[in-house]
Formats: C-alpha cells, structure tokens, sequence
C-alpha cells in the first residue's frame, strides 16, 4: 500500500508545534519529543548493559545490545504512543507492534554508517543525551542522526535531527540515515515497530 498523494512530495508540516514531518517518494520522518524518555535510562545500568554486538552491526566506537525482550515486557506502551504519533500525522497505520529493540552507548568518535532498517517497519530512535554545538557550523551539534530520502528529480532531501535528551524521531523503515561521529558519550534507544497498513474504508 502507498501512503496519500500528500507523501509523495517533499513536505514539512508542523501539526501538533511540537512535532514536525517531513514527507518525500512515499517516505515520511516525524521529529517529536518522548515525554517518558527518562524511563529508558534503566537499560543503561551496568546490570542491564547486555553483550557488545557492535562488531556484527553498523555501530562504531559504541557498546550496542539487544533489549527486544526488555522493552515488549516493560516498555510495550512505546508501540501505541508511536502509533498515536502517526495517526495525528494521518498516516494510515494500525496494530504497532515492537518487533526488535536496541540500546547504544557511543564511545569517544563513536558514528553509525548510513543504512535503513526495511519496509513494513517504523524506526523510533529515542536520544537520552545531547552534545556539544560546532562552533563554525551554526545549528549544528556533535553527533547527530543525519536522513536521507529521495525526490522525484533525482535529488535527495538530507535532514540532520540535533539529539536532545527525550528528542524522539520516527522514520518510515526505508529512510536511510546514520550519526555522525560523537563528542564523549551518547545514549541512544532504537525501536523497529511492525504494523499494518488500514484497510480502505477505514479512517485514519
């Protein structure tokens, strides 16, 4: 199924002001804020830090581990709120479900190589720090997520989302998009959700 005509053009509209979408060949990124951001914090504890599986991923200079079980168990509620985030955007989905999560704390220079997490998938990175501004690059930061989506042209629209704690951006699972190297340390919550698509005469 494709999204409305509205989404396949490069569009940014900002409805509710807090939260801001940019939409683009079928593609669409909502920036937003998690109010309940600090909850995920326990999964940083040394108790819960699980084993290092950045070797096999695309984190580098970072400690990543999976937390699947973790967060269908005790933080399932990430699945309705996203899909809640959706619906006011009237992106027509239904029955979200969290399919696999991860957490990754960025060491010293620590980055992610662009890559994309697949269709029938809603990406939901969640920030729980920020970093330090670049002095020469105004509204710019150390380690930010950068995303890319196509245009009709051949060109791409490149967004960069400055990480903030409880700074939340959920991506359509076909962007592509990466960090850029960090400054210190940077804590990162990633969440895949599954989800359907509404039937035609369903409303969204």
């Amino acid at each position: 199924m494709t999204l409305p005509k509205a989404f396949n053009t490069n569009v940014v509209t900002t409805t509710p002001a807090t939260d801001l979408m940019t939409t683009s060949m079928n593609q669409f990124i909502i920036e937003t804020y998690c109010p309940f951001f600090d909850e995920f914090e326990y999964l940083f504890t040394e108790t819960e830090k699980g084993l290092d599986e950045s070797d096999h991923k695309t984190t580098f200079k970072g400690h990543q581990w999976d937390v699947s079980k973790r967060m269908k168990k005790d933080f399932s509620k990430i699945a309705k709120w996203t899909e809640d985030k959706c619906r006011e955007q009237k992106i027509p989905i239904k029955n979200c479900k969290v399919n696999m999560s991860w957490c990754v704390d960025y060491h010293e220079g620590g980055y992610q190589h662009l890559h994309c997490h697949g269709p029938q998938e809603l990406t939901v990175v969640i920030h729980l720090d920020g970093q330090p501004p670049i002095e020469e690059t105004p509204q710019a930061t150390h380690g930010m997520l950068y995303s890319i989506m196509p245009c009709p042209d051949g060109t791409q629209v490149l967004k960069n989302h400055i990480p903030e704690p409880g700074k939340c951006v959920i991506m359509d699972g076909k962007v592509f998009h990466g960090v850029y190297p960090v400054t210190g340390s940077r804590r990162t919550v990633v969440i895949d959700i599954n989800f359907d698509w509404l039937d035609p005469e369903e409303k969204v």
